[in-house]
């Protein structure tokens, strides 16, 4: 007779219990990393402006673009965006204004939560944090240049270029979902936690109901004894 590893398989209740137990770690540990914003403000939006102006200074040849402290901001708006078209030598005369705390450190907070609270081995949470934190940090570029971008198409004398009517209706929607709302600063942060976080392994025994990696057994794995066929 020789032995085989069956896969250990959870009962509905206990898929329930793991999926609650995640969820109230998760919530602590969001709500932990949102206490010390206060703290943290000041040095968070400067680090957000000066890589905003790192990478998204230029739109095109003639599109100059300049993220700054708002004069005398105590509120959750710090941030003007200064626009300014080269060719017609314009500059916007009323910076749109942003939180960086809606804009970037709640969708960081929430990844950092979401990969904190998933119980994989110490090794793959890191691993998973450091990736997680990095793909935010690109989501929310991409949140602010979808805001110079649509402001940049709007009519007038600071419009870049006119888009068509199909382009044009992209560039709201991206902007509405995106940026101009918490929508996309909790729906990215899942779709990114989801792809970081888990194997293609884990999806796999999740659908056939067996246990992933995960949440690897505690004690030894099932045996099943099997004919030894000669």
């Amino acid at each position: 007779m020789v032995t085989s590893e069956a896969p250990a398989r959870y009962s509905p209740f206990k898929r329930v219990r793991l999926v609650l137990v995640f969820f109230a770690y998760f919530v602590v540990v969001f709500g932990l990393l949102m206490i010390p914003w206060s703290g943290v403000r000041t040095a968070y939006a400067s680090a957000l402006r000066g890589s905003a102006n790192l990478f998204l200074s230029w739109l095109g040849p003639v599109g100059r673009c300049r993220f700054v402290p708002h004069p005398g901001s105590t509120g959750a708006m710090d941030t003007n965006i200064e626009l300014t078209n080269l060719r017609t030598r314009e500059t916007s005369i009323r910076p749109r204004t942003i939180g960086s705390r809606h804009m970037g450190y709640i969708p960081t907070a929430f990844v950092a939560a979401l990969m904190i609270a998933t119980p994989v081995s110490l090794r793959r949470k890191t691993w998973a944090l450091l990736w997680g934190l990095l793909a935010a940090h690109v989501f929310v570029m991409l949140r602010l240049a979808i805001t110079v971008l649509r402001d940049f198409t709007l009519p007038g004398d600071m419009a870049l270029f006119s888009p068509g009517p199909l382009t044009d209706t992209l560039i709201q929607i991206g902007f509405v979902v995106f940026a101009g709302t918490q929508i996309g600063g909790f729906i990215v942060p899942i779709l990114i936690w989801a792809v970081v976080s888990f194997r293609r392994s884990d999806w796999e025994n999740l659908m056939r109901g067996g246990r992933s990696a995960v949440a690897p057994p505690r004690g030894p794995a099932a045996a099943v004894a099997v004919p030894n066929s000669r």
